[in-house]
C-alpha cells in the first residue's frame, strides 16, 4: 500500500510538471548547456539512456525493497526461533541448576546429619572438615575445631601414642581400618570411637587430604566390659565350686577348656585333642566316656558319670561330667559341651 501511494504521489507530480511548463523549461535550459556539436541524434540517444539508467536504478531499488523485506522477515523469524530455543535452553539450564542445587544440598544434608562422624584430616593431621554428628558428639563447634586443632589434640595419652604410629603407615600405605582410639569432649568424658580412613592424593601422588569415618562405639565398649565382668564373675563361682567347662569341635578336633578345668586337671593351658584325654582319665573311665561322647554327637543325647582322672603327678583323683550336643541354628549337631566337676574331696 505504501508503494503504491509513492507512485501515485509521483505520476501526479510528473503531470504537473508537464503541464505548468515547468518541464519544458528545464528541457530548453538543458539543451542550452550542451556542447554545439551535438547532434539530435545524439541528445536523443542520451536522453534515452538517461531515462534507461534511471528507470534499470528505479527497477533494482524495486527489486532491492522487496527482496529486502522478504530477508528482513526471514531473518525476523530466524531470530524469533532462536530466542525461543534460547528461552527453552535457559528454562532447562536452571531447572538442572536447581537441580543441582538440590543434590548439593541434600549431600551436604547427609553428610553432616550421618549417624556417622566424619572428618577430613591435612598432612599435618589438622581438621580441614568435620560434620555436625562428630561435632555433637565433641561439644565443639565448628569454628573451635576447623584449623585449628590436630586429631591427636582430642586424643588420651594412650590414642596419642597409638594415632601418631599408625598415622605414619597410613600416609604410606593410604588407607587405615577399625583402628580404636579414645577421644576427649570438651567436657572431659572419653568419647570410644572406631575410625577407617583413606587417603585422597594430590596431582604428584603425595597426600593431599583424607576421608575419615568415625564410628561411636560407647556401646560396644559397656557391652565388652560387662562381658568381661560376666566372664570374670564365671570364672570365679567355677573356682569356688570347682566346676570347669568345655567345648568339643569334631570337625577340627580340637577341645577348648575353661580356667577352671585346666585347674582341676592341674596343667597350663594349651591345645587340646579328643587323643589328649587318654593323659586325663584312667583306663576304666576312658572307656565308659569315649562311648557316651560318640552316642550324644549321633543323637544328641544327654549325658553323666562320675570319672577316675589321673593327676599330673601320677595321683588320682574323681570328677563329675556332665555333657550335650551343640546345635547350629538349624539344629544340626556340631559338637558337645559340658562341665567336670572336682568331687575328690567328696
Amino acid at each position: 500500500n505504501g508503494d503504491k501511494k509513492l507512485l501515485s504521489l509521483i505520476n501526479e507530480g510528473l503531470i504537473k510538471t508537464i503541464n505548468d511548463g515547468t518541464f519544458e523549461q528545464l528541457r530548453r535550459k538543458w539543451l542550452a548547456s550542451l556542447p554545439e556539436y551535438y547532434s539530435s541524434s545524439q541528445i536523443i540517444f542520451s536522453i534515452t539512456l538517461i531515462a534507461a539508467t534511471l528507470f534499470l536504478a528505479f527497477s533494482i531499488a524495486w527489486l532491492w525493497r522487496g527482496s529486502l523485506h522478504k530477508m528482513v522477515k526471514l531473518r525476523t523469524a530466524e531470530l524469533l526461533e532462536a530466542n525461543r530455543h534460547l528461552a527453552q535452553e535457559m528454562i532447562e539450564r536452571r531447572h538442572a541448576e536447581d537441580s543441582l542445587r538440590r543434590h548439593a544440598a541434600e549431600m551436604a544434608d547427609l553428610y553432616d546429619r550421618a549417624p556417622v562422624g566424619y572428618h577430613s584430616l591435612d598432612a599435618e593431621g589438622i581438621f580441614v572438615r568435620i560434620n555436625d554428628t562428630e561435632l555433637n558428639w565433641l561439644g565443639y563447634s565448628r569454628e573451635e575445631i576447623l584449623w585449628r586443632k590436630k586429631f591427636k589434640d582430642l586424643l588420651t595419652p594412650d590414642s596419642t601414642i597409638a594415632f601418631e604410629q599408625s598415622f605414619l603407615d597410613f600416609k604410606e600405605n593410604g588407607w587405615v581400618k577399625d583402628l580404636e582410639f579414645d577421644m576427649v569432649r570438651k567436657d572431659g568424658s572419653l568419647l570410644p570411637v572406631l575410625l577407617s580412613a583413606t587417603i585422597i592424593r594430590g596431582d604428584t601422588g603425595g597426600y593431599f587430604i583424607n576421608r575419615s569415618t568415625v564410628y561411636d562405639i560407647t556401646e560396644r565398649r559397656r557391652t565388652e566390659l560387662a562381658l568381661r565382668q560376666r566372664e570374670a564373675e564365671l570364672r570365679e563361682a567355677q573356682r569356688l565350686a570347682q566346676v570347669g567347662s568345655w567345648e568339643w569341635d569334631p570337625n577340627q578336633d580340637v577341645i577348648y577348656w575353661s580356667e577352671e578345668r585346666y585347674r582341676i586337671a592341674g596343667i597350663e593351658p594349651a591345645p587340646l585333642t579328643s587323643q589328649s584325654l587318654d593323659q586325663f582319665y584312667t583306663k576304666d573311665s576312658l572307656e565308659r566316656l569315649i562311648p557316651m561322647m560318640r552316642n550324644s554327637l549321633v543323637t544328641g543325647e544327654y549325658y553323666e558319670d562320675e570319672l577316675e582322672t589321673i593327676n599330673v603327678d601320677g595321683t588320682t583323683g574323681w570328677v563329675h561330667i556332665r555333657g550335650e550336643a551343640r546345635r547350629d541354628i538349624n539344629g544340626n549337631i556340631i559338637g558337645l559341651r559340658g562341665t567336670v566337676q572336682n568331687i575328690t574331696e567328696r
